[in-house]
């Protein structure tokens, strides 16, 4: 999974933003849509997200997974600015994907020049953590 920029909102226009930017997404769910394809008389989207692969790095690689979105953060700096100016979007953010050692404890750190970086586009974090296969 590694590292993915969600964009989130409840009038949120896919069409229209995705006319307004150069990113490509590789999923969008719409306002209105079977929440999953295998069950279209299940739950019904509340809200439209467009999702967008940062990272590429595996759910153990969390230092790459920085590295990636950091890049990413500057080759789409107009893009982000565009989404962060959009006024159907209620919030974006990475979702960091990683392993979780189900240990005693585990923490993830991020350092104070990254949060600003992502601050400075508005842009939160999440952290979505996966059962570590080797456990």
């Amino acid at each position: 999974m590694g590292c993915n920029l969600h964009v989130i909102g409840r009038d949120l226009d896919t069409i229209t933003l995705l006319s307004a930017i150069k990113m490509k997404p590789y999923k969008i769910k719409n306002k209105g849509e079977p929440r999953a394809i295998k069950k279209p008389e299940g739950q019904i989207m509340t809200y439209s997200v467009v999702s967008f692969l940062a990272s590429d790095a595996d759910f153990d690689d969390f230092e790459k997974q920085k590295e990636d979105v950091i890049a990413f953060i500057l080759i789409n700096k107009e893009d982000l600015i565009a989404i962060k100016n959009n006024s159907e979007v209620e919030y974006f953010n990475f979702d960091f994907g990683i392993a979780n050692k189900m240990k005693w404890h585990q923490s993830t750190y991020f350092e104070p020049d990254f949060i600003s970086l992502l601050a400075t586009y508005g842009i939160g974090i999440e952290l979505t953590m996966y059962l570590d296969s080797e456990q």
